[in-house]
């Protein structure tokens, strides 16, 4: 039944007694708690939290309990530990182990006022989640994550290293520290080295960093430039907003993408899962960026010292070259000095056996000479002798057989115009033919001709 309306009492009445009983009962001793973090707001001016701690259903995560709570000047300075040493921020939807007082206050009511907070539960926790991050990256990624000798190994790792880094897509947030002091690392480098860096703005921390990690990659794929390496920066902030980098999504993304990955997201404490993925992981954007000029530095060198090499190799070949040109040259005058004088000897006695042979050769020829031209002048005077012989002998016979001899004997010569007529055919009647004897002419005219055939 309820009590008579006469025995009512004031809220305030009311308020103390329950003050009085929580704080008989509780009496100021602390209690270690797990709980969640939600509703937190932070007043910088006073130094103090306000958040309410929550503990969740594990199967729907509806809120079960939740109690406000408070976090004053003391208990800040512990918050602040526990981020340095867990790299977590403070924050709403996190897991904490607290150790808190219970207070009731008449006029703001029950309240758990936080003394201290556990580091360790914290790193526990995460590190739980980060190791069952990298199981299920071996798990459902085989043949791109697998782990040798302890280590984790990922097909970007195996990639091959580019010579040289020129083409770079950069994903970062836009005016944030690390943003520009990777682009200012890279653009006033002390080799002066030129370099094509095409912005793929997005969140790098935050709510909604690990969906624009993953679209960036998506669209650096997409756009089809042969880019030498993505380089993931972050910087300006909190070691508190790595947990994107410690997510399964990125780091499975970063393990299987085609192209090296270099990340600088600006941590202290161990890597990061997307770390142990990526090709090459560096502790800030600026070393990020001095490890991509020193690379590009080092093939130059590595050039230089080539270049050294070969000159040095050349000018040790042209000298040993010289050495042997001036050993040959001095081998080929010796030997053509040598060769000269034999030479020279062998001309001499050619010249003098040429000499005797040419002189016995002009002997026999005289000497032949001499005979051909006493045979020549024989057989001339012989020649004539017999020529003149034979010119008595065919004058004799002409003589006998001339025109004078013949005409004595008899015969008669005939002419028709001063010419000899040899036979009858030649004559017409009515010419007029001379007639030759040896002691005159006659002239007569051709009456009848008569013709005997053979």
């Amino acid at each position: 039944m309820f009590p008579k309306q006469e025995s009512a009492m004031r809220l305030s009445t009311l308020a103390a007694e329950i003050s009085e009983a929580i704080a008989g009962h509780f009496g100021g001793r602390v209690y270690w708690v797990i709980a969640d973090i939600s509703g937190l707001r932070y007043y910088a001016a006073k130094n103090y939290y306000f958040f309410q701690l929550v503990e969740k259903s594990p199967d729907t995560h509806f809120i079960t309990t939740s109690i406000s709570a408070t976090a004053w000047s003391t208990a800040v300075s512990r918050i602040r530990e526990f981020e340095r040493q867990t790299g977590q921020k403070f924050d709403n939807d996190i897991e904490v182990m607290v150790a808190v007082r219970v207070e009731f206050h008449i006029q703001y009511g029950l309240k758990l006022n936080l003394v201290d907070i556990d580091p360790r539960f914290t790193l526990g926790k995460m590190a739980m989640q980060r190791q069952a991050t990298l199981q299920q990256l071996l798990d459902e990624n085989r043949g791109y994550v697998w782990q040798e000798d302890g280590r984790f190994v990922t097909h970007n790792q195996r990639l091959a290293v580019p010579v040289v880094f020129r083409k770079i897509a950069l994903i970062a947030s836009p005016g944030t520290d690390g943003y520009r002091d990777f682009k200012h690392e890279l653009e006033t480098n002390a080799y002066r080295y030129q370099f094509m860096i095409d912005d793929y703005p997005a969140r790098v921390q935050g709510m909604d960093a690990e969906r624009e990690v993953l679209a960036k990659l998506a669209a650096i794929l997409k756009v089809g430039i042969a880019y030498d390496a993505v380089v993931i920066v972050r910087g300006g902030g909190a070691d508190t907003d790595l947990l994107v980098f410690d997510g399964y999504l990125p780091a499975r993304a970063i393990a299987r993408f085609p192209i090296p990955v270099i990340t600088g997201i600006g941590h202290t404490r161990n890597e990061s899962v997307c770390d142990l993925m990526a090709f090459q992981a560096l502790k800030t954007p600026t070393r990020a960026a001095a490890y991509i000029t020193e690379h590009n530095r080092n093939f130059e060198e590595e050039l230089l010292r080539t270049n050294d090499r070969i000159t040095r190799i050349a000018r040790n070949r042209l000298l040993q070259e010289a050495q042997q040109w001036q050993y040959l040259r001095n081998k080929v005058v010796q030997v053509a000095q040598s060769f000269l004088h034999h030479e020279a000897m062998n001309l001499n006695q050619t010249s003098v056996r040429m000499q005797s042979l040419v002189y016995n050769y002009l002997q026999h020829q005289n000497y032949a000479r001499a005979q051909m031209k006493s045979a020549i002048e024989k057989s001339v005077v012989q020649t004539i002798r017999n020529q003149n012989m034979q010119l008595k002998h065919r004058e004799q016979l002409v003589h006998w057989v001339g025109p004078e001899k013949t005409l004595r004997r008899g015969f008669a010569l005939v002419m028709k115009n001063g010419q000899p007529v040899t036979g009858v055919q030649a004559l017409q009647e009515g010419d007029v033919i001379t007639t030759r004897f040896h002691n005159g002419s006659a002239a007569s005219i051709i009456t009848q001709k008569n013709e005997e055939h053979e």
